[in-house]
């Protein structure tokens, strides 16, 4: 578990260090203060695998392509501070054993280290090939992404990023030798059958009625949960005295609940991010949800990171958080602009704190101070 996270020069961070983490972390802040892109520094701190990489380029942050095609060389300025991308992304990750994680990203025209990952390989597929052979003879513009883990001052996994005219390719260590991390932005779903293979991998497991009593939170109707393979596979949800219906018809926060508490529940030990967590679920059941969170880190040993705007999901965060054994296992942070340096604060406000300022109108979420 990751304890505290340096950040320097990612994204719109210069240098900012967040201490203090629980096992479930909420941060909240005025809109372009950093959440989601702190979310990203999380996610590549826990597993910064090629998988990964390219999830927050072409997934998260939706870069485009063509641009790559015709631009190469600006390819990664946009995961670099100021797009200053001759100056080195450090991310230090302190972890709960004592341990340290570091990942360092930098750019320059090397093909070395791409090129014999690529002759290190039995087979190629045929696009590996003819870009391959280009690269070999350095005819076409070029723009090279490094990547490289460092555990307790020892690299353990490299990764390597070829921006081209013929796109993006990527090779590294074939080893992971992390847990899986899964960021779920704020505006996305999964595929229904994506979704109704992970609850039948759930339900084998024994674990499906998790799922069941997490939708019940969001509509206690619900009274049971199945796969049918009618036209495509999908989850069909039964509500008292109703037929089933696809999960598509129940809205965006069944889809959302049912994305984060199967990744918890099919991965033990992973970590899981959630990017605007309030978006469709309703006042009246968020102190639930987050009581369900609580217990499904806890079972599964999984830490979850979070973000929101929304003042009546922090306060359900707080009195859920005062419901623990180990009120530390919550972690509240308030993203903010230093007043003099402009750099991104991480403010970490104990639950007592939080309560407090909640009851008083006082700021909590990068507010100016009076």
């Amino acid at each position: 578990m990751i304890k505290s996270l340096l950040i320097e020069r990612f994204r719109c961070f210069e240098h900012t260090h967040v201490d203090g983490l629980g096992v479930v972390n909420l941060f909240s802040g005025k809109n372009n203060s950093g959440k989601t892109a702190l979310l990203e520094a999380l996610f590549l701190a826990n597993n910064p695998s090629n998988t990964n990489v390219l999830y927050l380029y072409k997934v998260i942050r939706r870069e485009d392509l063509d641009f790559v095609k015709e631009l190469p060389s600006r390819a990664w300025d946009n995961f670099f501070f100021k797009q200053e991308n001759k100056k080195e992304i450090f991310l230090r990750a302190k972890l709960s054993d004592g341990g340290t994680r570091d990942i360092r990203a930098s750019v320059d025209e090397s093909i070395d280290d791409f090129l014999n990952y690529v002759e290190g390989e039995e087979e190629k597929d045929n696009d590996v090939v003819e870009l391959f052979n280009t690269l070999s003879n350095k005819e076409t513009i070029k723009s090279t992404l490094h990547v490289n883990v460092i555990f307790n001052e020892k690299t353990i996994m490299s990764s390597v990023f070829i921006a081209s005219e013929k796109g993006i390719v990527a090779r590294g260590s074939s080893e992971q030798p992390f847990k899986r991390a899964f960021l779920i932005p704020a505006n996305m779903r999964l595929s229904n059958k994506l979704l109704a293979t992970q609850f039948d991998k759930a339900k084998f497991e024994g674990n499906g009625d998790v799922l069941l009593e997490a939708f019940q939170i969001i509509d206690p109707l619900i009274e049971s949960i199945d796969t049918y393979k009618i036209g495509g596979t999908t989850i069909y949800l039964k509500r008292k005295n109703e037929k089933p219906m696809p999960i598509a018809m129940f809205g965006d926060a069944i889809n959302k609940v049912a994305d984060f508490v199967l990744s918890i529940v099919n991965n033990q030990g992973c970590t899981i991010l959630i990017d605007e967590i309030e978006n469709g679920i309703h006042y009246t059941n968020q102190e639930s949800l987050w009581g369900i969170m609580f217990k499904l880190a806890r079972r599964f040993g999984v830490q979850i990171f979070t973000t929101t705007h929304s003042k009546e999901m922090t306060d359900a965060f707080v009195r859920a958080a005062k419901n623990l054994d180990d009120p530390n296992a919550a972690g509240f942070f308030e993203l903010a602009r230093h007043a003099v340096t402009n750099q991104i604060i991480a403010n970490r406000i104990g639950i007592e704190t939080l309560d407090y300022k909640l009851e008083n109108n006082k700021p909590f979420r990068g507010e100016p101070r009076s």
